[in-house]
């Protein structure tokens, strides 16, 4: 359930009356328009004024607000006043002249009376309480006044020259009031209507304000403002005031409440943080690292300051240099904290002096802090929260009478001038709100920049104003708001929607910012009611494949793995709230990665981008000897239906690195997403043994035409063309590029126990409108020991308009692949056009153009393997296709995977392609991936199980130790589906069940498994699946049904033997019901052949056709058994 917080202000200071005046400027104070704009201004400031345009310049000329406007161009001023209770009886006056301007423009500027203004021009429709317009009229210098809403006429002034005194009087009361005019008389104006003067002359009497015939707009403000074409020309406005006539409204008042620091911990915490560095090992290094990186600069800066201060760049200046002096700045004002030596907060306080002079100077829409490929989104991760946390760590110590701060340009001591510094921070703040990234991730990596400095603006009002932009948006910024943010994470697993490594760091960081969030708001209840959040990131421990390498689906890549600092806060957060099993669950999992970790042996550094490092020892809660380092549980199944992925895994506990297996399929829509159409990443021997390419460099060809597109995975490309779709919302790279993936089946389900140690399986369907095609894949992993299994492969795919052909891609890890039909080498032929083609666009999609030095073979239908040879540590993935449906198949050499294993990230990756003319669907590929560190296989031989044409599942047969091991994996498209495969004796109502037999000298073992069915019969016994489709049973035979098995082909016996005309073959009971028989003369000719009925362990041959002679017969079994008999 998705909780959106609504924020309740509690004021510290009762409301009051104000003074008559709302707003008042005169321009005189600066020549910078910056200086009279604020997101939270004073009464003398502007929520917002237009700045230079392609046409127009804004400037404070002579002490006015000049517009000068060349061409087309929306100038505008304007300002919104936050009121408890409203005016409804104001004065606008201000002084206005108009030089080399345009002659006879029809409002020139519309003035307006009104609320909620914003940059958007306002219209008829817009939410004002009035408004009239100044127009250029007859010569040079001259102008007038005149309505714009035509109610009962529109009444205009004469022509004025120079420069004039406006006043516009609004009354919106429900009774008539008076007022002292400009002439100095008292004047009356009617209930719903205005006056308008210029100078001392009423050029508009009581004509009716907008809206009088409905409810009459809210007074909370003004604006001014020029559409795009209204005309050329100087435009001066100075002397701006507006004053509540009657004295009746209020504003929300003012007050300065912060006690620091209070962003990462309070006053109230550094005991707890003292005991942690007297009692653990853990803290005790943190500080101590803290004070030996500090240690010269203590000694030395107090003397000296200058040699400090000089080594900070201008703004904009390098990067890496402001991030270390800004870090350095914070980690002493955290050792002021900690050890309340003022000679740490003089060099924090002296570094923020020097960055804050510089900062409050800029313009937060052109600011850019550092130089060399400025990005906009890297100061508010990496540099505006080391400014707010060296404030609010030293803030103490600089509000102390007598303190002082270094100033590098007059290279004296002087006091700390709080308003440059909260100058500053609204520079910060305006920054992130008016020029962050919407619909991705860049709201939250951008937050700390914008809370961090929000958290630091002293005065309650203009802190709660941009809190609340923050908290809810602000109109028409950059910034959506923490609610937004909420709402983003993914409905069904409360996960943030993103590629893996993208939506995970989001996450983590979110996460951080909800415990600060917290504190400051406490009234919020941000965690109580988004607890979801916190549990839901343990699931990317699952992600991890064996090897530590994590899945990466979408951009970023496997090396993405640091969690232990996501842990760390949810530890943090779990102590604070009194979370129990949430504690335990943190404590547990930070401790299975330290041990991974060979301890935990915390440093501190200065870290790039988010910046988290201080929080182990601010945040650290030590971890009692007595929890588990077990982590969290490796569940079967887990998903993220955000991008349609679903992973499964088995572990056997034997060396789970080697022989672990774990896959995943999906694809999706997301941000940072690719097209990869039902994509399939395995694991296996140690190794991400069948990847995706990863990512690349952002805008290089290789990203933008391979590693995105449908050649860089595992997937089936449809007709040589699939790929993306075409953008129907704008410019956004991440929309229409593979339509929502659908997990139909699995078991385990997600998070569920699994009721099969070795089988669980996965159904995913895509139906993809962008290329026009049905696809199905049905994977399972099936273990057949503890360090040895296998993956299933059925990937059904149809296209809805022409099914020309498809092709069937693998990328496997390898310095050699080799294709066998039975023991001969597959003939392969140099094919360099075989995938030169691309649909035409610029992505040059699907993207096999990447592919070189391929190879491929005619259409056969006979069984084929494969092997990828992983030389460097003799690991092995072994492929497996089945007979009987004809296909070409190819190799070929692609990119270097992206973060793999013992070099393979440097060579090219070998490429498996089965290409099958026609339908799919019906006949669907079928693939079995057996990764080993054997060179030989333990699967002998497979064979699709077939009814009524249709490829139903697979046989697998494979020796393990010796024993026979027979899997009858049964894949259907449907839940309901019912196949009786009498040769077989086998009956199966349902979409995925496995068979196994395990024959032994005289016994054999059968496990029956319904991953989603109904029913499943072997021979003559029976299961029935549970309410949720799902069931497993093992039992003994009492017999071998293994046909390799000596003691089964020594029981086989024939009689009468010599014979006349009638042959019978005894044979022991088998699963078969019908066995392929040929008879051979003495010189090896074939005489007769016919498949024969076994019936209550018989053959009966009639061979009385044949003539008198000595034959063999063959049984086609699995190994062929041959039997001599004499004809008389």
């Amino acid at each position: 359930m998705l909780k959106r917080i609504q924020l309740v202000l509690v004021l510290l200071c009762f409301s009051a009356s104000i003074k008559a005046q709302l707003f008042k400027q005169d321009f005189n104070a600066s020549n910078s328009i910056l200086d009279y704009i604020s997101t939270a201004p004073n009464s003398g400031q502007f929520n917002e004024i237009s700045r230079n345009g392609s046409n127009f310049i804004t400037s404070i000329t002579n002490g006015a607000l000049r517009f000068n406007r060349t061409g087309t161009g929306t100038m505008y001023a304007y300002r919104n006043i936050d009121f408890i209770t409203k005016p409804q009886f104001v004065q606008l006056k201000f002084d206005f002249e108009a030089t080399n301007h345009e002659l006879n423009k029809n409002n020139v500027f519309a003035i307006f009376v009104g609320s909620t203004f914003t940059s958007a021009s306002n219209g008829s429709t817009s939410n004002y309480a009035s408004r009239f317009g100044i127009s250029t009229r007859g010569n040079q210098g001259e102008f007038r006044i005149a309505t714009i809403d035509n109610i009962g006429g529109a009444p205009s002034s004469a022509n004025f020259s120079g420069k004039q005194t406006i006043t516009f009087i609004v009354n919106s009361k429900d009774s008539n009031q008076t007022y002292t005019a400009p002439n100095a008389l008292s004047e009356s104006v009617a209930s719903g209507k205005m006056d308008i003067w210029i100078g001392s002359v009423k050029v508009i009497n009581d004509f009716s304000l907008k809206n009088t015939d409905s409810p009459k707009g809210d007074i909370t403000g003004f604006k001014i403002q020029a559409t795009s074409s209204t005309g050329t020309g100087t435009f001066d406005f100075d002397n701006i005031e507006m004053l509540d006539l009657l004295n009746e409204s209020k504003q929300v008042s003012s007050g300065k409440s912060l006690v620091h620091p209070h962003i990462w911990v309070s006053p109230s915490d550094r005991q707890g943080i003292l005991d942690n560095i007297s009692n653990h090992t853990w803290a005790n290094s943190l500080f101590n690292q803290l004070k030996q990186r500090n240690a010269t600069r203590l000694i030395n800066h107090a003397n000296n300051p200058s040699a400090e201060i000089n080594l900070i760049p201008a703004i904009p200046g390098d990067r890496t240099t402001h991030r270390s002096r800004l870090n350095i700045g914070a980690e002493c004002a955290i050792l002021y904290y900690i050890t309340e030596d003022e000679r740490y907060a003089q060099i924090a306080a002296d570094i923020l002096h020097q960055y804050v002079k510089m900062i409050s100077t800029k313009d937060p829409l052109t600011f850019q802090f550092y130089t060399t490929s400025f990005n906009h989104l890297i100061p508010p991760r990496e540099l505006f929260p080391r400014v707010a946390i060296i404030y609010d760590f030293v803030q103490p110590f600089i509000s102390k009478s007598g303190s002082k701060v270094y100033d590098l340009g007059s290279n004296t001591q002087v006091v700390f001038n709080f308003q440059i510094a909260q100058k500053a921070f609204e520079v910060m703040a305006d920054n992130v709100i008016k020029l962050g990234g919407n619909a991705s991730n860049h709201p939250v990596l951008e937050l700390p920049g914008a809370l961090y400095s929000v958290m630091c603006m002293e005065d309650d009002a203009t802190r709660t104003t941009f809190f609340n932009q923050l908290l809810n948006g602000a109109a028409n910024s950059k910034q959506p708001g923490i609610n937004w943010m909420l709402n983003r994470f993914s409905p069904e697993d409360r996960l943030w929607p993103e590629s893996a490594g993208y939506g995970k760091f989001t996450h983590a960081l979110f996460i951080q910012l909800m415990n600060i969030i917290d504190d400051y708001e406490p009234d919020l209840k941000i965690i109580e009611n988004n607890k979801d959040i916190l549990e839901s990131i343990f699931i990317y421990e699952n992600f991890l494949y064996p090897n530590g390498k994590t899945m990466a689906y979408g951009d970023i890549g496997r090396g993405f793995t640091d969690h232990a600092h996501i842990f760390r806060s949810i530890l943090k957060i779990a102590d604070k709230k009194g979370y129990n099993d949430l504690k335990v669950r943190a404590a547990s999992t930070l401790k299975k990665i330290y041990k991974k970790e060979g301890g935990y042996q915390p440093e501190i550094t200065n870290q790039r981008l988010e910046w988290h490092n201080p929080l182990q020892l601010l945040w650290g809660v030590n971890i009692d000897a007595t929890v588990s380092d077990a982590g969290e549980p490796n569940y079967g199944t887990v998903k993220a239906t955000h991008a349609g992925v679903v992973m499964q895994k088995n572990y056997s506990g034997v060396d789970d690195q080697q022989n672990g297996l774990m896959y995943y399929t999906g694809g999706g829509t997301y941000v940072h997403t690719h097209a990869s159409g039902l994509d399939l990443e395995i694991y296996g021997a140690g190794y991400v043994i069948g990847p995706d390419y990863g990512d690349d460099s952002y805008g290089s060809d290789i990203h933008e035409q391979y590693a995105v597109s449908y050649a860089a995975h595992n997937t089936i490309i449809v007709n040589g063309a699939s790929g993306r779709g075409t953008k129907t919302e704008g410019n956004s790279t991440w929309q229409n590029i593979v339509d929502p993936i659908v997990l139909q089946a699995s078991e385990p389900k997600p998070y569920a126990n699994s009721i099969a140690a070795n089988f669980s399986f996965s159904t995913q369907f895509l139906d993809d409108n962008i290329n026009d095609v049905n696809q199905q894949r049905t994977n399972s992993i099936i273990r057949t020991s503890a360090t040895s299994g296998y993956y299933i492969d059925v990937f059904r795919s149809v296209s809805t308009t022409t099914n020309n052909f498809h092709d069937y891609v693998f990328h496997g890890l390898g310095d050699n692949l080799q294709l066998k039909t039975g023991d001969i080498p597959l003939n392969l032929s140099a094919s360099p056009n075989r995938f030169q083609n691309d649909i035409g666009d610029d992505r040059k999609q699907p993207g096999w153009r990447w592919f070189s030095d391929a190879k491929t073979s005619a259409s056969t239908n006979n069984a084929i393997t494969a092997r990828f040879d992983l030389q460097v540590t003799n690991d092995y993935l072994h492929v497996a296709i089945p007979g009987g449906i004809a296909k070409e198949y190819s190799t070929a050499l692609s990119p270097p995977t992206k973060e793999v294993s013992n070099g393979y990230d440097a060579k090219d990756t070998q490429v498996f392609v089965m290409r099958k003319y026609g339908e799919a669907w019906n006949q669907p590929f079928v693939a079995i991936y057996e990764p080993s560190a054997n060179a030989e296989s333990t699967i002998r031989s497979t064979e699709n199980i077939v009814d009524n044409n249709k490829i139903v599942g697979v046989k697998v047969t494979s020796v393990v130790n010796g024993q026979e091991i027979i899997d009858y994996v049964l894949s259907n498209d449907d839940d309901n589906v019912a196949v009786n495969l009498a040769n077989l004796n086998i009956a199966f109502t349902g979409r995925f069940g496995v068979v196994r037999t395990i024959s032994k000298t005289n016994t054999t073992d059968v496990s029956l498994y319904i991953g989603k069915g109904t029913q499943l019969t072997f021979l003559d016994n029976t299961i029935n699946a549970d309410t949720e489709g799902k069931a497993f049973s093992t039992y003994r035979l009492g017999y071998s049904l293994s046909v390799s098995d000596p003691s089964f082909q020594n029981s086989i016996s024939i009689y009468p033997n010599p014979t006349k005309g009638n042959l019978n073959i005894r044979v022991p009971k088998l699963i078969l019901n019908e066995i392929d028989v040929k008879i051979y003369n003495i010189q090896g000719k074939l005489i007769k052949s016919n498949v024969e009925k076994v019936k209550n362990g018989n053959i009966n041959l009639i061979i009385s056709s044949i003539a008198k002679g000595v034959y063999f017969i063959k049984l086609n079994l699995e190994k062929p058994i041959f039997l001599k008999f004499i004809k008389n």
